[in-house]
């Protein structure tokens, strides 16, 4: 079977399922599997199916079942799951993906087992720590690593894992055990059961990392497994939640630090959509300003040349002479936007960092998961890597894990000259940080928990990008991760002051949906307020929900008293969705409140043109016309209106003015009109001809452009019935 073919097969199975098709599903699985099918997965379906049909008869028979919605989330989920079964080892027959050559790689093994891989690391763990003689050696580690690597993809390939297989990970990743596995085994083993289960929904994996977060006293890798549940459970959150899963969640939830973890794991995960922007703003406005520097200030700053005993009366007066001259410039502007997204949280190195994957190291998939740890054997030989470096990377918390590795990795790749001259700033940088780390190590355990989501989320944003088989993934980042339109998830996250600091994120970094679904939120556990609905009006229509976003501000205008920022919003987004009577009454109070607003008299013009009150209109065009002369706007208000209100004569000379200073297509056909309305019919040929020639417009365009306002040109009075052959004679230039 064609891989097109499976795939489509797996889409359609799970589009009769959630719609509720059943009996569709199972017979197509039966028909699917014909042939290939194990007892296994033919009693399975039967199973399913019987079950399946006992809860339709009590449907049927009119009985109330209270624990009916339970049980049909239940075989939902097992169809689902046969779905993923059957279609996996269809794929494992010819898919040439990474996953499913590692899997084929591994069904060799049949002695291995992730038990046995986790008693072998365990041994090889006790040999390093008895084999003094080779300490020295870079490579000692190297045993122990592979054997890492064989875990983490026993963990991601195998499908389902066993209660065998969840036990020993289980071991691996207790750092409660009287000799708990080092803290990066812990953590890959968590970052393999993540992926593992982004690939293919597994109850007993999503349980797992639950259970990690809430037992793990490592920071590292409970917040790894938190990072990973949200993930999956965002990626299926179209599958109902497994009772076991919802104990287990519902469990979680109870944890003092699940309000704080979800929301800072909420705005993580959209704050890496924000990547690309951010790396695109570094590239072609950061870079060029720096590179742009007074020549004088890049000799200062180059050659270091500061009078340091000034320091002693607290002030140098050269960095007055520098500041002054950098403060106003492009220069300055981007280095405070670079340092206040970087304070955020924002990825401010994954430009720099993107060319710097290309190393062997990241062509092994567990690489992309590993903590950095400076005696790894990738990076710790004698030749391209010192202690000093390795010891201040590991501490450094700006920069995620796999960024730590490129740092670490390019020093073999320079020339030896270079290395040392670089080695030596680096000592030297690391004896002036020992302040700042220190304060780093001292921060709050939120702060603490925020970063490593923060630099977690990071390291998994680069593997989406930048592994070299990326395609072969589902992408995580390919929308807009929202973890509050998980419901599983959103359920109960009822803390106002975190809810506001969510949706108040999405609003300043305008995720206008997501912004809109977290107001929703917390409008429902929150009492309203006006600013808070005139973000979630705007966020609506910016999103194009017109109809919501005047909801939203007619509630702000009954909070606030009608600020004049509410007015505004309110009325053109009902002159949007047509209702230009309701508007006008706004922009009424508008003009009350600001007379002299040019643009207020204007928009009011148009909403009372478009309720057909044409002289009040006029008026209002007159004004704008006043009070902005040097626009042409008003004028082409005031000259449809004196039209519309049959004044020819003078809308004939409000024309000659458009015309006169710059006219569009749309002037021309409108001083069309009212040259044939005032009788004129060939110097409205002539108009028509000018709006046609606009930027190649064509007769055809001016031909719509008539028949769209046939029914005006009918109310003045013209005969419509000869419109074709006045688009025929322009097609022949008479």
């Amino acid at each position: 079977m064609k891989l097109n073919e499976i795939k489509n097969f797996k889409n359609r199975m799970g589009l009769k399922i959630r719609e509720g098709a059943l009996s569709e599903a199972f017979a197509a699985m039966r028909a699917f599997s014909e042939g290939g099918m194990t007892w296994e997965i033919t009693s399975g379906i039967d199973r399913l199916e019987d079950n399946y049909r006992n809860m339709l008869r009590y449907v049927a028979s009119g009985a109330e079942d209270p624990g009916r919605e339970a049980i049909y989330a239940g075989i939902v989920n097992d169809a689902l799951g046969i779905v993923d079964v059957l279609t996996r080892r269809a794929f494992m027959a010819e898919n040439p993906a990474l996953y499913y050559n590692t899997a084929r790689t591994i069904g060799t093994r049949q002695n291995e087992s992730v038990r046995s891989l986790v008693d072998a690391y365990r041994v090889e763990l006790r040999r390093l720590d008895n084999d003094f003689e080779s300490i020295a050696d870079p490579q000692r580690t190297r045993g122990a690593e592979n054997l890492l690597r064989d875990i983490f993809n026993r963990l991601w390939v195998t499908h389902p894992l066993s209660a065998d297989d969840i036990a020993a990970a289980r071991e691996l990743a207790d750092d409660s055990a009287v000799v708990p596995f080092p803290a990066h085994a812990r953590a890959v083993a968590v970052s393999a059961m993540t992926l593992g289960l982004l690939e293919f929904y597994d109850p007993r994996r999503l349980e797992f990392l639950l259970a990690t977060y809430m037992s793990a006293t490592d920071a590292e890798v409970g917040m790894r497994a938190f990072v990973g549940a949200l993930a999956a459970m965002y990626r299926f959150k179209a599958r109902p939640v497994p009772p076991n899963v919802a104990n287990v969640l519902a469990a979680a939830k109870e944890s003092p630090m699940w309000n704080k973890d979800f929301a800072t794991a909420a705005i993580e995960f959209m704050r890496a959509c924000e990547t690309d922007r951010i790396s695109d703003k570094m590239n072609k406005e950061v870079f060029p300003s720096l590179m742009k520097i007074d020549p004088e200030i890049r000799a200062k700053l180059q050659a270091g040349d500061f009078d340091l005993e000034s320091l002693a009366d607290g002030f140098n007066p050269e960095w007055e002479k520098i500041e002054e001259k950098i403060a106003g410039s492009d220069m300055a502007r981007s280095l405070r936007e670079l340092s206040e997204i970087q304070a955020e949280g924002g990825d401010v190195f994954m430009g720099s960092f993107s060319h710097m994957k290309q190393f062997p190291f990241f062509s092994d998939i567990v690489n992309w998961f590993m903590p950095f740890v400076d005696t790894h054997s990738a990076v710790a030989s004698a030749d391209s890597f010192d202690g000093a470096m390795g010891s201040l990377l590991s501490r450094m918390p700006i920069l995620c894990d796999s960024d730590k590795y490129s740092v670490a990795l390019s020093f073999s790749a320079i020339p030896q000259a270079q290395r040392e001259a670089a080695m030596q700033a680096i000592k030297m940088q690391s004896e002036q940080m020992r302040d700042m780390l220190s304060e780093v190590e001292k921060a709050s355990d939120m702060a603490v928990r925020r970063n490593i989501v923060n630099k977690y989320i990071q390291n998994l944003y680069r593997f989406y990008k930048l592994f070299r088989r990326k395609g072969e993934f589902f992408n995580i980042f390919g929308g807009a991760p929202s973890m509050l339109e998980v419901d599983a998830l959103a359920a109960g996250f009822n803390d106002e002051e975190l809810l506001a600091a969510v949706a108040d994120f999405y609003f300043r970094h305008k995720f206008w949906h997501e912004a809109a679904v977290a107001f929703g939120r917390l409008d429902a556990v929150s009492m309203p307020e006006a600013r808070r609905s005139q973000q979630w009006g705007y966020a609506l229509e910016c999103e194009g929900d017109t109809l919501g976003a005047i909801s939203r501000y007619e509630e702000a205008e009954l909070l606030d008293g009608g600020s004049q920022w509410t007015l505004r919003r309110l009325a053109g987004a009902l002159r949007r969705e047509g209702r230009a009577e309701r508007a006008a009454g706004y922009y009424r109070r508008l003009a009350d409140m600001l007379p002299d607003d040019p643009n207020v008299a204007l928009n009011y013009g148009y909403a009372l043109t478009e309720a057909g009150q044409h002289d009040n209109a006029e008026a209002q065009f007159h004004k704008a016309a006043y009070l902005m002369p040097d626009s042409l706007k008003p004028l082409r208000g005031l000259g449809w209106t004196q039209f519309l209100n049959r004044k020819y004569d003078q809308a004939v000379q409000t024309y000659e003015k458009i015309i006169g200073r710059g006219a569009i297509a749309e002037d021309y056909l409108n001083a069309g009109h009212v040259a044939w309305a005032s009788g004129n019919l060939r110097e409205a040929m002539n108009f028509y001809r000018l709006s046609a020639a606009y930027e190649g417009r064509g007769v055809a365009a001016l031909e719509a452009d008539l028949n769209a306002d046939r029914h005006i040109l009918a109310d003045a009075g013209i005969d419509t019935s000869g419109l074709k052959l006045i688009v025929e004679a322009l097609m022949y230039g008479d």
